[in-house]
């Protein structure tokens, strides 16, 4: 199936220097040569300077060219020793480096949600990230000798930069969408996954980049002091008595190689990681469907709904409520001495202009902003459709209707294909158009029950077609709930043949 129109086809058709209209080359392969080409070019100049150097000095000791380090490279390589050296060091310093990688996630994150914890470790991470390696390696010595030497230098000098940026990749989630995942009660696995995770990653690839150069270069330091059997260290400091420079270099030339590609695996990890669209799937979470292809009800879902064991429905009461907020022009009191009454299982809508007060009563009945006075009675159970879509924006539009606690993807896909075609329930919602998104976040309070449905601004963004079609579902899912929704549009409460509550 084609999704292309004739602005797609003019976007690829190039302006006439190579690249189509956004930018992008029409031939990925060609560009990618010519870049490898220019990496190539760079690196046999600075071979050229290096021999040239080289030559100049006429001294093997003092600068060995690259011609003597690739025979003293190929010589080592003959040997057993050079292997052993190779395998265990690097060995050592992975072990060091992926220690300190899942200690400083788990760390990092306690520290994140507890700050008494980040206080208590702040004086010990300090003081890793200012003492030189050289006094850890003495330390190490005098303690345990050359055991494990080469693994805890390498998690010491990770172990910060780690735990650091995972601070500050989880505290830069956004709230709007904790706040969603607070109110749908989203399972811990997927709040991570689709929150937590696209903001923390930057940070981590960031910081790996840096701290698995670190760990090499600090690991085989510490060796080359502490000369630990079959090391890599071990043999370079041996070329330093023979002053065998060539061999110097030729070990340089293979921690250079180790560390790149050690760096280039990891970091491809992590990415195949950071793009994933849904978590793996779990078996048995998959609910079983009725033949119309509704999904079938369980007893849990009840509960998740919000309904009362004694089966009778639940009365709302505002008493005297007054509700203040701050924004850029000072603080605010839309509603002031309101009182209000919500009887169960009827659909309202709130009417006013904007300012009046209709999205901070919302929040109040969802139990998102606590009245400065009065009281709220009643709402223990509800689900919200924001006035802003809050969706996960990498994930597709099945896994953001997911985000409702006990909704699995069976049930999600119903619910979208009420207002979707199927085809775009399993798009990233990134690739939506705004009403379509709008639609998704219409579904996701819909799926996930609850007592009271509140919906602030839910037509938004929608043609007539899709708004009619929009009240058409919720009149089908409201399903004894309690519905209220904010609009500016009294030609709403007519479609919903719903009461109508002005904020004046």
């Amino acid at each position: 199936m084609r999704f292309g129109t004739t602005d797609d086809r003019e976007t690829f058709a190039g302006n006439g220097n190579g690249r189509d209209n956004s930018g992008r080359s029409r031939n990925p392969g060609r560009t990618e040569l010519k870049r490898t080409a220019k990496k190539a070019a760079v690196i046999v100049f600075w071979l050229a300077v290096w021999q040239l150097a080289a030559a100049l000095a006429d001294n093997r000791v003092l600068l060995a060219g690259p011609a003597e380090t690739a025979l003293a490279l190929v010589k080592s390589a003959a040997g057993t020793d050079f292997w052993k050296a190779v395998v265990y060091s690097t060995g050592r310093i992975c072990l060091g480096f992926l220690a300190a990688f899942v200690l400083g996630i788990l760390c990092g994150s306690a520290a994140c949600f507890h700050p008494a914890l980040q206080e208590l470790l702040a004086p010990f991470i300090n003081a890793a990230k200012a003492v030189p390696v050289a006094v850890f390696t003495v330390v190490l010595l005098i303690w345990s000798g050359t055991t494990g030497l080469t693994v805890w230098v390498s998690f010491l000098i990770a172990f910060p930069q780690i735990y650091a940026s995972t601070i500050t990749g989880l505290q830069s989630t956004d709230q709007k969408l904790l706040e969603m995942a607070g109110l749908f009660h989203t399972e811990p696995f997927r709040k991570f996954f689709f929150l937590y995770r696209p903001a923390l990653m930057p940070y981590l690839m960031s910081c790996c980049r840096s701290a698995l150069g670190m760990s090499f270069k600090s690991g085989i330091a510490a060796e080359v002091i502490g000369t630990p059997a079959h090391s890599i260290g071990e043999r370079l400091y041996m070329s330093k008595i023979y002053l065998d420079t060539a061999g110097i270099f030729a070990w340089a030339v293979v921690i250079v190689v180790l560390s790149f590609v050690f760096e280039k695996i990891f970091l491809r990890l992590l990415q195949w990681y950071a793009g994933r669209k849904q978590p793996f799937p779990v078996a048995g979470t998959q609910r079983k469907t009725r033949r119309n292809g509704r999904p079938r009800k369980t007893r849990r879902d009840g509960k998740l709904r919000g309904i009362r064991q004694d089966g009778r429905p639940r009365e709302i009461r505002l008493r005297h409520v007054t509700c203040s907020y701050q924004d850029a022009n000072g603080e605010k009191t839309p509603l002031r001495d309101y009182s209000l009454t919500l009887r169960p299982g009827v659909r309202y809508c709130l009417l006013g202009e904007s300012g009046r007060g209709k999205t901070t009563l919302l929040r109040l009945l969802a139990g998102l902003a606590a009245p400065a006075a009065g009281d709220v009675e009643g709402t223990d159970c509800s689900s919200m459709a924001f006035q802003e879509d809050r969706l996960c924006e990498e994930a597709d539009a099945v896994w953001n209707v997911c985000m409702a606690r006990g909704v699995e993807p069976d049930t999600a896909l119903y619910h979208l294909t009420q207002l979707l075609e199927p085809q775009d329930c399993v798009r990233p919602v990134s690739e939506l158009s705004g009403g379509m998104k709008r639609r998704v976040a219409l579904c996701r309070a819909a799926a996930a029950g609850g007592s009271l449905l509140l919906l602030d601004e839910p037509f938004n963004g929608l043609d007539e077609q899709n708004r009619e079609k929009a009240v058409r579902y919720l009149l089908r899912e409201q399903r004894g709930r309690t519905l209220v929704l904010a609009t500016h549009r009294e030609e709403d409460a007519v479609l919903l043949n719903a009461g109508t509550i002005r904020l004046e």
